[in-house]
């Protein structure tokens, strides 16, 4: 199965601290136990989770409408 990862960090802490990464670490390791494809990582840094216009989501959601995952 195709794949995409999605993480997102919304406070400097949380990229100082490089959450991004242990986020990824994790889904990749999670994709990878699976058995499924992963096509493309999505980063959002700086983004709150009350908004929903962020630039890699926004690339998730048009990569989604063309099928590529």
């Amino acid at each position: 199965m195709k794949v995409c990862l999605y993480a997102r960090v919304s406070t400097e802490q949380q990229e100082k601290d490089n959450t991004i990464l242990s986020q990824i670490k994790q889904l990749e390791e999670y994709a990878r136990k699976n058995q499924y494809d992963v096509v493309e990582t999505y980063i959002d840094e700086g983004w709150s989770g009350g908004v929903l216009a962020r630039p890699d989501l926004d690339r998730l959601r048009d990569d989604a409408n063309k099928g590529i995952f």
